[in-house]
Formats: C-alpha cells, structure tokens, sequence
C-alpha cells in the first residue's frame, strides 16, 4: 500500500479500538473531576455610542453559581468549567466594554441586569432549518449543537423604583465544543444581550407606569430555589411530571424498576394488585436517591448546588459497525457505496455528563 493508504488504516485501527476502550467504561458518577477556567471578555467594539447608563449592576441569580457548565474528556472523567472571578464581576466588565458608560449627566438611570441561566453544554437541542431538514431526508426536526444557554433580566433604575426593560433568553450555538469555543459563545451572546438595549423606545419606557421595588424582584427571583425537592427529602414513589418532581409530589409508591441492556422497565401495581409496565413518567425516587427517564433507561441525578446534573444519555445514537466482509479497501474510503453495504446500523446508549435546566426540565 502507499504510505498515504497506510496512514488512513492505522487511524482508522486506532479510532475503532478507542471507541471500544471507552464504550467499556463503567458510570463514573461524577468521580474524577477537573477544572478548567474560561475568561469571558467582549471581542472588542461598542454596541452604540448614545447608550446612556450611569452604572451597570449585574447580579447573578442561578440555582447554582458554582460554575458555567459541564464538558466530557476523552477519558470519560468531567471537567467543570469556571470563570475566574464572580461570573456577575466578569459580565459587568463585559458590558461597560461594550457601551458608552458612565456618563453622568442626560443618563437613562441605572441599568441593573439578573442572571437567571448561564450554562454551557456540548447538547442543546435547536430546531432544523429547511435546507437542514433536507439533509436527513426530513427525518429529524432536531438537532445536538454546543453553546451557550442563556437568560438574562434587565431593569431600569430611576431614583429609588426599577422598571422592567426586557428579557434575553436564548440559546446561541455551533459546532465546535464548548471547551474550545466556549469564550466565543459567551461574547456573542452578551453581546447580543446588550445590543437590545438600542431597540428600545427609552423615552416611553422611563415613562412606564410599571414601577416595581428591589423587594420585589428579590422576592420573584427566589421562586428559582424555592421548590421543595430542594429542601425536603425525597418521597419514595414516581414522578410523573417534572412539576411533579419539582414539588416533591409522588404518584405511585408501590412500584418495582427491572435494569437490562435494552432498557429499563418500571412497574405498578394497579387496583387488581397486578404489575402493569408505565413508561409516561419523568423518574422516580426509592425515597433517598433520584432517577430521571431518559432514552428509555433511568439514570441517577446528582446534585450541585440548587441544580441537577446526571452522567447518562438524552436519547440512543446511531453507530455504523462492521459486518464480517468488511475489508481493508472499504476502510480506506469508509464514506464510499460500497463501505456503507458493508456496515449495517446500530443503535447505543452513548453516555454523557447532562444537566437539567430548572426552568424548563430540558436536558442538555
């Protein structure tokens, strides 16, 4: 063979025995962690040199502050990832980068910014365009892509009230993983964030009868930690609903879970005392610890701070694997008709670190 041919050999051997190596490996549970620290910071520019703001408040109000995101080494160990400083210092320095501020006199106030989400993730799901859609032969309306989930809360401060301005929730995605690309997520979308600020009528908003109190926005802002599953022990029964998990609120306590490789099953007893196998729920709880249903298996949250995350999978992937007749020339050209007659498809049960959003109950 040529030393090109043989080159794409050897990586092909070596592709196929690490991705035997790491489909062996056991659930960590959140064993084996990592850090890696981001910077945040604005690619430079401003958003618009009229903005007015005497100050930037920024206040960060997730259920868990402890770090940004989750991100899956080669090795299946978890690596969290961080900013360095308080993230609400960071997107502060972010934001006074991106606009004229302060400026002392004609001001609009001060503006006052919550986080509410902020997270990265190499699994957000987006909805397929239509030249997308044609791609798969529209079989998928969804797709996995890596950035940044976020949602923040913007106010206006004059004298001693707060009036609401707008609200920034979105996802803003590509397809580079987050490890690599996660400070570029992060400016875009701030940036993004900010550059709402000058297509708002500010005149006619600082005119707003719409007046509330710090109080009141503390008090709002507290319903993101207030469900009882975060402060009581969890009831042993199933989960019906992720309001239902949020509440604590249980349906079913006499139940049994079987585990196996293609799935597993939960039974309830129904009014005749028969096992009945119930596949419509969110998970369930054995009274200490608590499962999650998700591509048909259940797998086990872990709790961080007033958020969730869990080592598992949002649904089954797509593999092609080899049939016996497959030879070296379709290894050199794996894409060709020929290769693609020789493989036949698989579907397995590819797990990652995945977080629950608490909002929403989407995992990503």
């Amino acid at each position: 063979y040529s030393a090109a041919m043989k080159q794409k050999i050897t990586f092909i051997v070596c592709l196929l025995s690490f991705y035997s190596f790491s489909q062996d490996r056991d659930d960590i549970r959140f064993k084996n962690i990592q850090v890696e620290y981001l910077n945040i910071n604005s690619k430079g520019g401003k958003i618009k040199p009229d903005i007015r703001f005497s100050q930037i408040y920024v206040y960060d109000c997730r259920p868990d502050s402890s770090n940004i995101g989750l991100q899956q080494t080669p090795n299946n160990s978890i690596t969290i990832l961080k900013v360095k400083g308080r993230l609400s210092e960071e997107i502060k320095k972010t934001f006074e980068l991106l606009i004229s501020t302060p400026q002392e006199t004609n001001n609009w106030g001060e503006l006052h910014c919550v986080i509410k989400r902020f997270t990265l993730s190499n699994f957000i799901s987006v909805p397929l365009g239509t030249a997308e859609k044609k791609q798969t032969a529209g079989k998928f309306d969804w797709a996995e892509k890596s950035g940044l989930k976020i949602k923040l809360e913007f106010y206006i401060k004059k004298v001693n009230d707060f009036i609401p301005a707008y609200r920034f929730d979105t996802s803003w995605t590509g397809d580079k993983a987050i490890i690599r690309e996660g400070n570029s997520y992060i400016a875009n979308a701030l940036a993004a964030g900010l550059e709402k600020t000058t297509s708002i009528d500010w005149e006619k908003l600082l005119s707003s009868e719409k007046k509330i109190s710090w109080n009141d926005i503390l008090e709002y802002n507290k319903q993101n930690i207030n469900f009882p599953i975060l402060h009581t022990q969890p009831s042993k029964g199933v989960y019906l609903t992720f309001e239902d998990f949020r509440n604590n609120k249980v349906t079913y306590t006499d139940f049994k879970v079987s585990y196996g490789d293609k799935g597993d099953f939960l039974y309830v007893k129904d009014r005749s005392n028969e096992e009945t196998l119930f596949t419509d729920l969110w998970g369930y709880s054995d009274g200490k610890d608590i499962f999650v249903y998700s591509a048909n298996n259940f797998f086990k949250l872990y709790r961080m701070g007033d958020s969730f995350k869990f080592y598992g999978a949002k649904d089954y992937t797509k593999r092609r694997v080899l049939r016996l007749n497959f030879g070296v020339a379709e290894m050199v050209d794996p894409n060709s008709s020929l290769s693609k007659a020789k493989t036949r498809a698989r579907y397995e049960l590819v797990k990652n670190y995945l977080q629950i959003d608490h909002d929403t109950g989407e995992l990503y």
